[in-house]
């Protein structure tokens, strides 16, 4: 399936607002960044969709619902505000539903849902069960005290450091999946292009006379795209020939 968008990301509006008035909301900055890495690895825009609303409210809308099928990757950016948020919830588990219609949930073991932990949440439970499940991008370390602090580039050197390393490692994976979805979707698009798939002609077999126009017709009837059988050289036995 040919998706209209590449990514999807699924955040709570909590996590998007800035500790300073003067600084920019850590989803809006990570939305950025992570566009920027994959046009240098896609070589092309990406689309990326998330839900800009300045209100800050977490609603899930007719329009977040319509545009959930159309995306080939959910990226959810977990804390525990996101899993608290039932309308984030009910998001994730849409897209899900959805992608079971669209062709899965994976491909090729690779999963369509990513998760980005801007905090750890105290648990993954009410999230799908493939969320729960599945391997996440942290983008937190832990102090001395063993206190969570998100990776962000205002933090300092360090953090900044590791903050690029994760969107680079997530950027590489995300174009990974995205590229084999992409040719998935050209190599459906070409096989509708040529049609039904013809049937196979059981082309019987002649006498010497004619021997010269089979093989002429088998070829013909090959290069226009017909399985041509027999294949093989048949049995001279009767049974064996029946069967």
């Amino acid at each position: 399936m040919r998706f209209k968008r590449h990514l999807f990301i699924s955040y709570t509006h909590k996590d998007n607002k800035p500790l300073l008035s003067d600084a920019e909301g850590w989803v809006s900055r990570f939305h950025k960044t992570l566009g920027v890495v994959l046009e240098q690895r896609l070589g092309r825009m990406p689309e990326i969709w998330r839900d800009e609303r300045l209100q800050g409210n977490d609603v899930f809308t007719p329009e977040i619902m319509a545009r959930l099928p159309e995306s080939a990757v959910l990226l959810a950016v977990v804390s525990e505000g996101y899993v608290a948020s039932k309308w984030c919830r009910d998001e994730a588990q849409a897209f899900c539903e959805a992608a079971e219609q669209t062709g899965g949930l994976t491909r090729d073991n690779k999963s369509r849902v990513f998760k980005v932990f801007k905090a750890p949440p105290a648990t993954l439970d009410p999230l799908p069960a493939v969320m729960r499940e599945m391997t996440g991008y942290n983008f937190f370390e832990r102090n001395a005290d063993n206190a969570p602090k998100e990776l962000d580039p205002d933090f300092g050197k360090e953090s900044r450091a590791k903050y690029i390393d994760q969107i680079m490692t997530l950027a590489f994976h995300l174009t990974s999946l995205i590229n084999d979805l992409e040719s998935e979707a050209a190599n459906d698009q070409s096989a509708a292009d040529a049609g039904p798939a013809k049937p196979a002609v059981y082309l019987a077999e002649c006498d010497h006379d004619r021997s010269a126009d089979r093989s002429e017709l088998a070829i013909d009837l090959a290069v226009r795209g017909y399985r041509v059988l027999p294949n093989r050289e048949l049995p001279r036995g009767e049974a064996a020939y029946r069967q």
